[in-house]
């Protein structure tokens, strides 16, 4: 019955809502949606929900345990094989935050999703010279500088390597 219709799940007994295989497989056919009627155990085990999220898609986050969502490290080993920003559209705002204000966390995201994803990164790190610097090395610095603060875009507008730089690479 639920390789036909995931949705009979919604009244199905506790014994087949914590059946790991039976809410993979309903995974499968629904996009991650059946893990809403799995069992809270299925829906707090990390390696459960990290397997589906890795086969299916950050989208499974949604439907995981609050615990889950709000667990820096196990969001951050999800990151590793979705892309961030679908993963941060499923996290609690707090940790939005703090993964947005996370070094590591932003420069992936960066590498993986582009420039825009530090429209909502933290200001410190918006002013971190080093890491900002760093971003000069995979994206034009003329694009890089528009996140910058403006108190590091001052500092850098003064520094005459900087500048020479990045006026050569203009052409």
């Amino acid at each position: 019955a639920v390789a036909g219709d995931w949705q009979v799940l919604r009244h199905a007994p506790a014994k087949i809502l914590a059946d790991p295989d039976i809410i993979c497989e309903a995974m499968r056919k629904s996009s991650g949606r059946a893990l809403q009627f799995a069992s809270d155990e299925l829906r707090s085990d990390r390696e459960f929900v990290a397997g589906a999220a890795q086969e299916i898609g950050a989208e499974v986050l949604a439907y995981a345990s609050e615990d889950l969502r709000l667990d820096k490290e196990f969001v951050i080993d999800v990151a590793d094989y979705c892309p961030p920003g679908e993963v941060l559209q499923h996290v609690s705002p707090e940790l939005r935050v703090q993964l947005l204000a996370d070094r590591g966390f932003v420069s992936e995201a960066v590498q993986q999703v582009g420039l825009e994803v530090l429209e909502g990164a933290s200001l410190q790190l918006r002013g971190d010279r080093d890491f900002m610097m760093m971003l000069f090395g995979f994206f034009p610095s003329g694009e890089v500088l528009q996140y910058a603060t403006d108190e590091l875009r001052m500092q850098l507008f003064s520094d005459h390597t900087f500048m020479l730089r990045a006026v050569t690479e203009i052409g």
